[in-house]
């Protein structure tokens, strides 16, 4: 705690480590909230005595961008006025927390290069709790994960410390890229050899989220590394391109039919099995009625949405008439995060949320044009091709927050080349 007073740059490590975090101290007090809390104030302290830089709020267009969108989520909660209203804001502060925080810390390429391998570091303890989670049931925050634990069975479905498999699927989904990229760009010899072992412990702990829309984004990372890696690589990129759209013609656009194809394939019913989960046509069912409900209370509620975590009774009335995967799955709000911005916050909310989107990977294009900042500049493009993945079928997560950041900042450091 000291050392966030006495070393301005430490603040930012110590919102790092509080990403892929969901744990529980007691009452109202997590390990997010009391981290934040210390951070803030020695952020606040070290400005004040001129050893650290006041929050990036009004940088353009960056921080304009997430100023405007967080400042619109706040006029649509108090419009809409729902119950809870600080709990339900509570989120967005640490995602504001975690983006001016990056934007204002990474200002150099070796900013930027130390947080990775900080990054790695933190994955690498989610990989090793994961692992003794699976193989010992070794489960050290007090029946945090209890309602998972019961839903599962004998499963093993792993969390971690994110609360849910598909959040720490998505942190996986940043970090494996982060750690092949600093196993190959780096000149010492046995960090790339202690950097392959860690490679394989991230992919083993992935895999144990069985989470599939993280399998569907692990894809579409392949498919982004064949874009980026060479005139071949984006020949067979196409190629793959064809095949998918051929298969899709051939089932004539329709998703339902085939994944209920593909999850009749041995190796999905052996995940499904072990991991005790839904069978993959009805949860895909209930993601696509799930984005229905979403359009439609957007459609009604254009200019604010219908406010932040409505309650279960206006979501299922906004159902459509024909839904049927609801009746055994719980109603919940919009596995999309650009449906839950717009049907949550509305119009303005939604543009400035993609307005942060496109910058990020206009970023990513000017770093790949700068020699010096080439190689990230592709590793970021990679990471937000599967973030838009892993994220079309839910909710958005603080990781977003910080990769969006990466990459902005990424995106100066090539203007000033």
């Amino acid at each position: 705690m000291v050392t966030l007073f006495v070393v301005p740059g430490s603040i930012f490590y110590a919102v790092l480590l509080i990403i892929p975090v969901n744990v529980e101290l007691g009452g109202v007090l997590t390990v997010t909230r009391v981290v934040l809390l210390a951070a803030l104030l020695a952020w606040i302290f070290n400005a004040l005595t001129h050893r650290a830089p006041w929050p990036r709020v009004f940088h353009w267009p960056d921080g304009v961008f997430a100023f405007a969108f967080f400042l619109c989520v706040l006029v649509s909660a108090l419009v809409n006025s729902n119950p809870g209203l600080l709990q339900q804001l509570g989120p967005f502060f640490i995602y504001a927390v975690i983006f001016y925080s990056t934007l204002t810390f990474v200002r150099t390429e070796e900013d930027l290069r130390r947080a990775l391998h900080v990054l790695v570091f933190i994955a690498l303890l989610e990989a090793i709790l994961v692992l003794f989670e699976v193989y010992f049931n070794f489960v050290p925050f007090g029946g945090l994960h209890q309602e998972i634990a019961d839903e599962r069975g004998e499963a093993t479905r792993a969390v971690g410390t994110a609360g849910h498999p598909i959040w720490l699927s998505g942190f996986f989904l940043v970090t494996l890229p982060v750690t092949v990229f600093l196993a190959l760009s780096t000149r010492r010899r046995w960090l790339t050899l202690l950097l392959i072992p860690v490679t394989g412990v991230q992919v083993l702990a992935w895999w144990f989220t069985y989470s599939r829309s993280g399998m569907i984004s692990m894809a579409s990372i392949l498919f982004a590394v064949l874009l980026v890696s060479s005139k071949g690589g984006r020949f067979l990129a196409i190629m793959v391109g064809i095949a998918v759209l051929s298969v899709l013609i051939n089932y004539e656009f329709s998703l339902v039919s085939l994944i209920s194809d593909i999850s009749e394939t041995d190796i999905f019913r052996k995940i499904e099995k072990s991991a005790s989960v839904s069978a993959a046509i009805e949860s895909f069912r209930w993601r696509e009625e799930n984005w229905a409900m979403g359009w439609n209370i957007f459609r009604d509620n254009v200019l604010f949405g219908a406010g932040l975590e409505s309650p279960a009774s206006t979501l299922l009335a906004y159902l459509p008439t024909d839904a049927t995967a609801h009746t055994y799955i719980a109603p919940a709000p919009p596995h999309n995060q650009f449906i839950t911005v717009a049907a949550d916050s509305g119009i303005f909310t939604l543009f400035f949320f993609i307005s942060l989107w496109v910058w990020a990977l206009m970023c990513t294009k000017k770093a790949m044009a700068c020699p010096e900042l080439r190689l990230y500049g592709i590793l970021f493009f990679i990471i937000l091709v599967a973030q838009l993945t892993h994220f079309t079928f839910n909710p958005f997560s603080r990781d977003i927050w910080l990769t969006l950041a990466l990459s902005a900042s990424l995106g100066r450091m090539a203007a000033l080349k």
